[in-house]
Parts: structure tokens; sequence; C-alpha cells
């Protein structure tokens, strides 16, 4: 499963994450973003972007970086959605289509494939995971939320508001940040472990609502790819 959750953990970043109030100046910024985020959601049919991941090792003092291309449709009602990641360096190529997951290393000639209902149930899946299924109601009573910057700049230029989600649970990591951009959609997000590793995904060249087949979450397997089943 620890395959599975490297690959997939912040495909879904850009879905509905709510937050929770703290003060009383802090409850109005939050509901606004809550609000944009709501509507951006609801808007958006399909995205495409391109998409960076930066991994820090905390404990040997390495960062491993890579980017690729993102490709998402929304599932009915935000549910099941489809999701496509081409990461570059090592190549990797992960499809998430009809609850089923299939990860492909061309390296290798491995491929592993399973359920996303069970990945997501295992308590080392990734926080993302998490966040992408639960509504509004259940994302405030799993986390607490406060707002770390109302004016924070990503790498790319964009303006942001920066939010910190605390798990109210035990949980296999210790926090996650957020970046919001006007619109309501989250460009960035940074988990943090507990053991202070970090993993960074970021957003750019956004291309929303453009038309895009299912087929393209359709991989087929060149011949002789191992098939490793989890």
């Amino acid at each position: 499963m620890k395959i599975f959750t490297k690959a997939i953990t912040f495909a879904l970043i850009f879905t509905a994450i709510s937050i929770f109030a703290g003060d009383a100046s802090a409850q109005g910024v939050q509901n606004e973003i809550l609000r944009r985020m709501d509507a951006h959601n609801k808007a958006m049919t399909s995205l495409k972007a391109d998409i960076k991941r930066v991994q820090e090792n905390h404990q040997i003092g390495t960062t491993e970086t890579n980017s690729g291309t993102l490709t998402y449709l929304p599932g009915k009602n935000q549910r099941s959605p489809y999701v496509r990641l081409d990461w570059k360096s090592p190549e990797e190529i992960m499809t998430v289509a009809n609850k089923q997951y299939m990860i492909y290393r061309p390296r290798l000639k491995q491929a592993y494939t399973g359920s996303t209902d069970k990945a997501s149930k295992n308590a080392n899946a990734a926080p993302a995971l998490s966040f992408m299924n639960m509504s509004s109601k259940e994302l405030r009573a799993n986390f607490d939320v406060a707002i770390l910057s109302e004016n924070a700049t990503l790498s790319s230029g964009t303006n942001t508001i920066q939010m910190k989600l605390t798990p109210k649970k035990s949980s296999s990591y210790s926090h996650a940040e957020v970046w919001v951009d006007s619109d309501g959609m989250p460009l960035q997000v940074k988990i943090l472990e507990k053991n202070n590793d970090s993993t960074t995904i970021l957003l750019t060249n956004l291309k929303r609502n453009g038309q895009i087949n299912t087929s393209e979450f359709v991989y087929r397997l060149p011949k002789g790819t191992e098939i490793l089943k989890s």
C-alpha cells in the first residue's frame, strides 16, 4: 500500500477542503474561503495542469523533485473522480477510474493495481485521500484549522491564503498546509509527517472546464508488464 500512497497522495488536492472557525475575525475570512471553494468545486467540470512534487527527507537531509501533468474529471456528485498523473524522471503513469487505480513504472516493467476504497481505508493513507470524500461537516469535525497568512505568494507568483489543517484524531501525519487562490482553488498542499519529512505539491498552468474524454484515463500496459495487485 505504500507504493500507492506515494503515487496518488496529492492527485486530488483541488477537491473541496472545508475549514473550521477560530476567533471571530478569522471566522469571516474562513467562511469566505469556504464559500469560494464550494462555488469553485460546483463549477469545475474538468482540469488539466502541470504538477510539481517536492519530497524532503528530514532524517537524511535529501530532497527529491519531480514534475509532470495532471488530468482530472470529477465523478458524479464529486465522487469516484477520474485522475491521471504522468510523472517524468523517473517516468511513472498513474490512473484512477471507477474506484480502481493503476501505477505503471516503465523502467521496472511493473504495474500496481488495486481498489481506491481499500487504499483510503489504510491507516497510513495520505490525507489528500481523506479530504477528497469528506463533506464540509465531516471536515469541520475532523480538523482544526488556522489561517497562517492572508497574503501568501507561491513560487508561481500567485497570491493565496495559507491555512493549516491539524487532524483532531490520531493520524500518520502531523498536519497539512493548504494554499487557496482567490477563485477558491487549492493550488498547493504541503503534508508534514510526524518525523518532519514533508511532501509539497504545486499546480500551475491550469486549464479548467475543457473537453476531456474518459478514454484518457485508460492506459494499455505493454506486453510483458508484471502486474502486482494490492
